[in-house]
C-alpha cells in the first residue's frame, strides 16, 4: 500500500516507516502530526477513498537545509548582488497508515 500526502504545498508518496523531509511544521521533535491524504492504493492495486485513510507521522527533528545562493549580475554596469537563503525543514517518520 502506498499513500500520497500533501503538506507545505507539495505532495509526497509514502509508505509506513518512511522518513521524509518536508517544509517546516510548527511542532517540536517527538510530537505527532496528521497529514492530508490525496490518493491511496492498497496491496491489490485497488484505489481506496482518501477520506477513509488516516496518516500519522512523528517529527524526528527540525533543521535548516543547505544554503541556496542567488547571484545577480549586470555586465559593464558595476552591479552585482549576492543573497543566500536556508530553508527550514522538518524530518518526519511515517508511523501509521490506517483505513477507517
Amino acid at each position: 500500500m502506498f499513500v500520497v500526502i500533501a503538506t507545505g504545498g507539495k505532495q509526497y508518496k509514502v509508505n509506513k516507516d518512511d522518513v521524509i523531509s518536508v517544509e517546516y511544521l510548527k511542532a517540536k521533535a517527538g510530537e505527532t502530526v496528521n497529514f492530508d491524504v490525496k490518493f491511496v492504493i492498497d496491496d491489490k492495486q485497488k484505489i481506496i477513498d482518501n477520506s477513509k485513510v488516516k496518516v500519522v507521522g512523528e517529527i524526528i527533528k527540525n533543521f535548516k537545509d543547505k544554503k541556496v545562493i542567488a547571484f545577480k549580475y549586470k555586465r559593464r554596469k558595476n552591479y552585482h548582488l549576492t543573497k543566500g537563503h536556508r530553508q527550514l525543514l522538518s524530518q518526519v517518520k511515517i508511523k501509521d497508515i490506517t483505513i477507517v
